[in-house]
């Protein structure tokens, strides 16, 4: 019973370690806290920004200086974008080609001229943007202008009289140089628009997902969210980092594909101030029927005979089944061999936190059914310690399985691809299962893991 109870939570404990955790049947379920930071390195994002503008980035009229007539400006990329983290923002580096169309009056020895304009120069911009994600899951960008520096020099010829064009361009920037920005932080917020890729995730984690397959049977796990919120974007040398937090409520069942699961909407994004707490608290809870659990205790019970004193003493299983209610549990064993007819046992889980495992307290074991082919010697061995060999194995066995889960689990959160443009990974730290119940004719296995988790997108 103990055996399967851990065979069956480590078929559909995998998948749901790393993430997909929905909502147990008990209506006193513990709740999971995953506070996962979504991260987006630098250099994914320079080449979807660079992919995402052209050349031509900027086409626009009606720019204008002080007693002059509108100009017209177009502006090339004719370099990569460069991105860096900055503790207050994100730094950009960009190379720009701007045309300037227009007319240019001014005043030459007292003559008033003018000249029609249509220029090329190089310039070398810096900003600094800071990002921040709306309640609709979009990002809005603000922008401020560092500085720039022009990479050469253009000259306007009035006869003999040579006038620059950089400080005409100087004067057109600084009194339009909010619209620019704006401009800047359109294109910015739209290329970097992830909300398809996040309502597509929203809706595959609450989907019942085929994970394992026992047999004929598969594990199926899904989850609803209980809340999620954001803290503010974090700027790192290496990343921009997304900080977010879920609070959730799981489950895994081992049967037939679960009935259809309501879907909860992607709720509006939530700023949540302070500071951020890392690390996860993960309760999952999985279950089966009690009829599926006697089955598949038949599987692992009934394969070869139990020896006892080198082989002096068998008992082979021929049929079993699981009762009780509760956290208590009655194992009806069919058996032939040294002992013949029916044997219960009984005990009930119980968590020792300093150990962190379960442990069976209350074991014991009924013969009144079954005949037994020995001597009184071995009857008393058999009440004595071969009741104590049964127990202690089980509880071995359950500290095995569980040694065995977590490496199954590590191995899992290395690396695993949540979709096309997103990748987890994570740490486990504290790993241990806590209950085991019989409840409504479902058979229950909870566990909890503790350690660190985080997204990486790679567009």
């Amino acid at each position: 019973m103990w055996l399967f109870s851990i065979r069956l939570f480590r078929l559909c404990f995998a998948l749901c370690l790393i993430g997909l955790v929905g909502i147990p049947s008990s209506s006193q379920a513990q709740v999971s806290q995953l506070n996962i930071p979504i991260r987006l390195p630098w250099a994914d994002l320079e080449k979807k920004v660079n992919t995402e503008l052209k050349e031509l980035i900027y086409q626009g009229s009606n720019f204008v200086q002080a007693g002059d007539n509108p100009f017209e400006l177009q502006i090339w990329k004719i370099a990569p974008i460069r991105l860096k983290g900055a503790e207050e923002g994100l730094d950009s580096e960009s190379a720009l080609r701007i045309r300037v169309k227009g007319r240019y009056q001014t005043t030459v020895l007292g003559v008033k001229v003018s000249q029609s304009i249509d220029e090329e120069l190089k310039i070398r911009v810096f900003l600094r943007t800071r990002l921040q994600i709306k309640p609709d899951w979009t990002l809005q960008s603000k922008s401020q202008l560092l500085r720039y520096e022009w990479i050469d020099n253009t000259y306007l010829e009035f006869g003999i009289i040579r006038i620059a064009l950089n400080p005409i361009l100087d004067r057109i920037i600084a009194q339009n140089e909010s619209r620019l920005l704006a401009e800047v932080d359109r294109q910015i917020s739209q290329s970097l628009d992830f909300r398809a890729q996040i309502r597509d995730a929203w809706t595959y984690f609450q989907t019942p997902v085929a994970t394992s397959e026992w047999g004929a049977d598969k594990t199926w796990l899904w989850f609803v969210p209980q809340e999620v919120w954001l803290h503010p974007i974090q700027y790192q040398a290496a990343h921009l980092e997304v900080p977010l937090a879920i609070q959730a409520l799981s489950r895994g069942v081992l049967a037939q594909m679960p009935d259809a699961v309501s879907q909860v909407a992607l709720p509006k994004a939530k700023l949540k101030e302070g500071d951020y707490q890392t690390g996860n608290q993960l309760w999952i809870e999985a279950y089966t029927p009690r009829t599926k659990a006697v089955e598949k205790a038949r599987e692992i019970f009934t394969r070869s005979p139990y020896s006892f004193r080198n082989g002096r003493y068998q008992i082979l299983v021929k049929d079993l089944d699981i009762q009780g209610e509760g956290v208590f549990f009655r194992l009806a064993l069919d058996l032939e061999g040294t002992v013949t007819g029916r044997v219960y046992m009984s005990g009930r889980p119980v968590f020792d936190p300093v150990q962190k495992r379960l442990t069976v307290a209350d074991f014991d074991y009924n013969t009144e059914e079954a005949r037994v082919n020995v001597s009184g010697f071995v009857r008393w061995l058999f009440a004595k310690k071969i009741k104590n060999q049964i127990r202690l194995a089980f509880e071995e066995a359950m500290a095995e399985q569980v040694a065995a889960v977590r490496q199954e689990v590590e191995k899992s959160l290395a690396y695993y691809r949540l979709n096309e443009i997103a990748v987890m990974r994570g740490q486990v730290a504290d790993f241990y299962f806590d209950q085991a119940s019989l409840e409504d004719g479902l058979f229950k296995v909870r566990a909890y893991l503790g350690g660190q988790l985080e997204i990486h997108l790679q567009p």
